[in-house]
């Protein structure tokens, strides 16, 4: 016999933890952008870098880092494909993508920039939304 978890209730605004998730939260789109800026040129618009986390996120837990670039273009939601295109070009002009001819198929593949990026932003985000967790959310274990 399996014991049913109580489902949490939802938790207002006004909780503290929940301020300290909104402040941390806008704090990671930095750290971000900060991520692609380490491993790139840094010459990008800063308010493309939402797309370009999408790219390439979808790159990295796709096998062997990599996917049909038509497929990648449409992997940023609520934009068209042809947007989509355009934010894949600004990945391979700074180096985050890059594409490559195999059997009559183009691939879009994560280059070790691109992934170094993504690691480093994921490896913040464990560290920073663990801690918040564990000083505001965690409920205490049921006997």
């Amino acid at each position: 016999m399996t014991k049913r978890r109580e489902q949490r209730q939802p938790i207002g605004l006004v909780h503290p933890g929940m301020r300290a998730l909104v402040h941390l939260t806008n704090e990671q789109f930095s750290t971000w952008i900060d991520n692609l800026r380490a491993v790139t040129s840094g010459d990008f618009e800063v308010g493309h870098g939402l797309n370009y986390w999408f790219l390439l996120s979808a790159l990295a837990i796709s096998d062997n880092f990599e996917m049909n670039k038509k497929e990648l273009h449409e992997r940023i939601p609520q934009l068209k494909s042809e947007a989509g295109r355009r934010y894949v070009g600004d990945c391979v002009a700074l180096g985050l993508i890059e594409v490559v001819s195999t059997k009559g198929t183009r691939l879009a593949r994560l280059t070790s920039a691109g992934a170094r990026a993504v690691e480093a932003t994921l490896n913040r985000w464990v560290e920073k939304f663990g801690g918040l967790h564990e000083a505001h959310f965690r409920q205490p274990r049921q006997p």
